[in-house]
């Protein structure tokens, strides 16, 4: 009894430390992306380099739904291979050197150094064209919404208000049948 205690408690204990771990962590295991801490900290970095050099900056919010459904729905290794081709389709719509970020299930994040608000808007329009085609058995083809905010240099904004109006953005969007929609103006 005792020996099966001490086990236990081993296993507690090793349990929670890889909670602590992954809490304190700034990736998402799942996907390999930075996940929201992680993503304000390359945000709040970056914005000081792009205020020196007077660059501006977006904030891409992009939802995917249906991409968490797939794995209830399809199952696990299939859900799992979704997230993955979904990243990868994200990732190649941004530029290797800008930051990507897992904010939710199916809601990440973008930030584009140096994109203007018509640079924003003309990938939002190549991103949204063909939406996230899904390559497993059988293929399914998920819609992709995005919620445009951009930054100017040296504006006084934080990455909290900037993930805000870039939600509101997307929300405003989903609730007109847009596929994307610029955030202009602070809430």
């Amino acid at each position: 009894c005792e020996t099966a205690c001490s086990l236990l408690a081993g296993f507690w204990e090793l349990d929670s430390i890889h909670r602590r771990i992954l809490t304190d962590s700034d990736y998402d295991i799942a996907s390999n992306l930075l996940n929201w801490n992680g993503l304000k900290s390359e945000m709040e970095r970056r914005s000081r380099r792009l205020d020196q050099e007077a660059m501006a900056a977006t904030l891409i919010i992009a939802r995917v739904p249906g991409l968490t459904e797939l794995s209830k729905t399809r199952g696990f290794e299939a859900g799992e291979e979704a997230l993955r081709q979904c990243v990868a389709l994200l990732r190649k719509a941004i530029r290797p050197t800008d930051a990507i970020g897992r904010i939710s299930n199916n809601t990440f994040g973008l930030w584009m150094d140096g994109g203007d608000r018509f640079a924003a808007a003309e990938r939002a329009e190549r991103m949204t064209a063909h939406g996230i085609p899904i390559l497993i058995d059988p293929p399914v083809h998920l819609p992709l919404q995005l919620g445009l905010v951009s930054r100017e240099a040296n504006a006084e904004e934080t990455p909290e208000s900037l993930l805000e109006r870039g939600m509101q953005a997307l929300q405003e969007g989903v609730a007109e049948n847009r596929k994307w929609r610029f955030s202009h103006e602070a809430p």
